[in-house]
């Protein structure tokens, strides 16, 4: 079977009679000189590296808790994302005492391709933080925001963030099949439109 390992590094691997992967995601230590070829006192260190069945799509959920998964599950979630127009990926952002953290993943695959962390003095128990489970999904907010624009459109992007306001939405842009563009923004708790441009 081949997995894709990511840590430190992606590369492909293929990996014989691993342990059975029941789940989507799975955390394990690997030694980095087996996969990356480091030597020196660096061979020997463990790299967290998330194992995910190649060529596996991935929902918005699925992406969190890969977000969880490298970071812990106390990390406090700030924005989910979506970027559609080219290959589409998911973007999460959340952080913890010490630094904020962002993880893009490759819708199609599960990929990991970039992660960031910004240290910073973060006073994370006052920031606020989004709690998914008493939101409306994305699929059904995007299904607002379509009848609001009464016309056959396809999203190209959508994120998930709370405003200045306070406020939990998500911001769609949509985009006709004459290239003419259109966003929507639906409170995520009610599913209300709140404006369309």
């Amino acid at each position: 079977m081949t997995y894709i390992i990511r840590g430190d590094i992606m590369k492909k691997v293929t990996i014989y009679a691993l342990l059975t992967v029941s789940v989507l995601t799975s955390s394990v230590f690997v030694n980095a000189s087996a996969v990356d070829g480091r030597m020196g006192r660096d061979r020997d260190k463990p790299v967290l590296a998330a194992v995910i069945k190649a060529n596996q799509s991935v929902d918005y959920l699925d992406a969190v808790l890969l977000f969880k998964k490298q970071y812990g599950t106390d990390i406090r979630i700030k924005s989910v994302s979506f970027e559609g127009k080219h290959r589409p990926y998911y973007k999460v952002k959340g952080f913890t005492p010490y630094a904020e953290k962002t993880l893009k993943i490759y819708v199609d695959t599960g990929e990991v391709f970039n992660e960031e962390s910004n240290k910073k003095d973060v006073d994370w128990q006052k920031k606020d933080v989004l709690s998914l489970s008493s939101l409306i999904t994305p699929q059904i907010a995007m299904d607002i925001a379509m009848k609001a624009v009464n016309k056959e459109t396809q999203v190209s992007e959508w994120s998930l963030e709370r405003g200045q306001d306070g406020n939990v939405c998500y911001e769609f842009e949509l985009v006709d099949n004459c290239g003419n563009e259109k966003e929507v923004k639906i409170d995520a708790v009610i599913g209300k439109i709140v404006s369309v441009k």
